[in-house]
Order: C-alpha cells, then sequence, then structure tokens
C-alpha cells in the first residue's frame, strides 16, 4: 500500500529539468518572479529586492509539488558582475 502522507520526489528525469529550470528562473528572475511548472512540479525563483548590475543578489528558490508540498527551498546569492562581463 502506499503512503499518501509523505511528498512525491521527482524521477531522474524530472530532476534533470527541475534543475534547469531553476538555472532560467534565476537568470530571468532579474525581471519579476519567475514560475514555470513542469509535470507534477512548481518551480518558483525570485530575487529579494532591486538592484543594479554589479551587485550581489539574493535569490530564493522554491520547488512545490502540485498539490504544495515542499520539495526543496533554497536562498542562493547570484553575482550580476558575471552577467555584465559576458554581455548577457
Amino acid at each position: 500500500m502506499m503512503d499518501v502522507s509523505s511528498p512525491a520526489m521527482p524521477d531522474v528525469e524530472e530532476l534533470r529539468m527541475l534543475r534547469a529550470l531553476v538555472y532560467e528562473g534565476v537568470a530571468l528572475a532579474r525581471h519579476g518572479r519567475y514560475v514555470a511548472r513542469f509535470h507534477r512540479w512548481i518551480v518558483q525563483v525570485s530575487r529579494e529586492g532591486r538592484c543594479r548590475a554589479g551587485c550581489l543578489a539574493p535569490v530564493t528558490v522554491e520547488i512545490r509539488h502540485r498539490h504544495g508540498e515542499l520539495l526543496e527551498r533554497t536562498c542562493l546569492v547570484v553575482d550580476d558582475r558575471a552577467d555584465r562581463e559576458t554581455g548577457r
């Protein structure tokens, strides 16, 4: 019998896609909150506050099951100076 109280876990292919969506979200979150859905999963990425190129920006990433269970929440610090140097 399946235990429905525990949150679902993504399979290997879903993990690969979720990772790609997180990278995309971090890149696009400077323009506003990023939300993407893939299969049963919702990826949300948001930057805390606004800054111009040349600063360190805190980013919050959440991955949730479509029913709301939290799979992972993490905070990252993104260096916008690296984007400026590569011309993005």
